[in-house]
């Protein structure tokens, strides 16, 4: 279905083959003369009379292309409430062209939308046309939009273009402009666009929305390309989401802008530091990787106060970090231990805790608690008391430090440091209750239920070895750059 969507000025007329203009001409603003709004208005009423002395102007050139085939089409007239400003409106002449239009061209759906404000006051006029597209498109998600540079206000006609360059796809509409040869010239908006898109896209990305940024600029995160910023983006995406093997792949495009630059090659080749150079050993390379971005992505999220994801980011760290702590664990148990022991364990359970319980005496008084709470069923490795059995344990020293630092903040027997903050104001507890209860909490509540939560994010960055610049941030830079430079 074609729509056709046109503003129409006071030149829109032709009245006895001229171009009625000396009203225009002897009026002036705030001037109670005898104005083109009146004229049109006693047009109108005599309308059978004098339709054969009028004719359509500008319009009628678009509407005889043999591509122009509306189906629907829309005036937008101007009806300003303020009289002291409304001598130039287009109310009647609108009514006029209506039925000129559907006389000559058989065409019945015709529907005037008024402006009933100051047709130059530009934010006005942006919601105006933001909320006539949103119409249409709700009742014809089809259609196609041709738009008649025929007349208006100079405002006008910039959010007109400005709302249609937002709300419509490229595919979905065109502009049309009728030149005073009689030829018809189509404008393309590409530059316009792309400064839209491409500001569009920065401030998504700057939000670390990266692929609804591709997707603004035309890229798709499923194909591949050559095209160094839809490369950017893509990587960053499969990045912030941990998809290790893409973020590799990626990487391996020489395309890829700034590859060798330490915040975005750390994403595939992290490095062995003096402070992390234990914990990075024992690990393997893939869950390094995993935990450090986990943790980069919390903190990135708390440096740009989106503190809910930042907590839900920090809660799959540290519960990764225990995961991958008690695996470990178990290996060397197995090694440790007899093979019967071994076999009834299958991971860290209750047969080996059990049978060494003077070896963890913090984890077993805390198990002992739990037991009043849990109808006599210890879960070992829930995050209370695996947390403990890490602190406590000497198997793999390697892991003490991060579960030291992490163990104040999420055992709810010791609330972050703070004797006189409630359990439930635990980093987990928070955390819990922003996945399962839905509870929002902002800057302000966080200060109050965490005060230390910004230390704990660059204490367990330090124990990692891990930067305590925001890598994050870092990236976006480089990728706005990108977005600016490209044509």
């Amino acid at each position: 279905m074609q729509i056709l969507i046109t503003n129409i000025g006071n030149r829109n007329i032709k009245y006895k083959g001229q171009v009625y203009s000396t009203l225009e001409l002897k009026e002036g603003r705030g001037v109670k003369q005898f104005s083109f709004r009146d004229w049109t208005n006693q047009l109108l009423d005599n309308y059978e009379n004098e339709k054969e002395n009028i004719q359509l102007n500008i319009l009628d050139t678009v509407l005889k292309q043999t591509d122009v085939k509306p189906a629907k089409i829309i005036i937008v007239v101007s009806n300003q409430q303020d009289k002291a400003y409304n001598g130039q409106d287009t109310l009647y002449e609108g009514e006029v062209i209506k039925r000129l239009l559907s006389e000559k061209y058989q065409i019945t759906d015709i529907e005037l939308k008024e402006l009933t404000g100051n047709v130059t006051d530009e934010n006005f006029l942006m919601q105006f046309y933001q909320k006539l597209y949103l119409e249409l498109l709700q009742k014809f998600s089809n259609a196609y939009f041709v738009f008649c540079d025929a007349g208006g206000t100079g405002q006008q006609k910039t959010a007109c273009k400005l709302m249609a360059e937002f709300m419509l796809s490229d595919a979905q509409w065109k502009i049309l402009y009728p030149k005073e040869d009689g030829s018809i010239e189509e404008k393309m908006q590409v530059e316009y666009r792309n400064i839209i898109n491409k500001e569009q896209a920065i401030a998504l990305v700057r939000k670390s929305q990266y692929e609804a940024a591709l997707n603004v600029l035309g890229g798709d995160i499923h194909t591949n390309s050559n095209n160094k910023v839809f490369l950017l983006l893509s990587f960053a995406h499969f990045r912030r989401h941990r998809v290790s093997q893409q973020v590799r792949n990626i990487w391996d495009n020489t395309s890829l802008p700034a590859r060798m630059e330490p915040c975005i090659k750390s994403a595939c080749f992290p490095k062995a530091r003096s402070h992390n150079e234990e914990l990075f050993n024992i690990l393997s390379e893939k869950s390094y990787i995993q935990m450090s971005e986990l943790l980069y992505v919390a903190y990135h999220y708390y440096k740009t106060e989106n503190f809910i994801d930042s907590l839900l980011s920090f809660a799959v760290f540290y519960e990764t970090y225990i995961d991958k702590s008690l695996r470990l664990l178990d290996n060397e148990i197995k090694k440790c231990f007899s093979a019967e022991v071994g076999k009834k364990s299958g991971e860290l359970t209750e047969a080996y805790l059990k049978n060494e319980p003077t070896l963890f005496p913090e984890t077993m008084k805390h198990a002992k608690d739990a037991l009043k709470k849990c109808d006599n069923y210890t879960d070992y490795k829930s995050v209370p008391l695996a947390i403990h059995l890490i602190t406590e344990q000497d198997i793999i020293c390697e892991l003490r430090e991060l579960a030291n630092i992490l163990a104040p903040y999420i055992d709810f027997s010791k609330p972050d440091y703070n004797k006189d903050i409630k359990e439930e104001n635990s980093i987990r507890s928070i955390r819990n209750k922003l996945a399962h209860e839905g509870v929002y909490i902002n800057g302000a509540e966080l200060s109050i239920r965490s005060p230390h939560y910004g230390d704990l994010l660059n204490d367990c960055l330090k124990a990692c070895g891990l930067s305590t610049e925001d890598v994050y941030e870092q990236m976006n830079r480089i990728i706005e750059e990108q977005i600016r430079k490209a044509k």
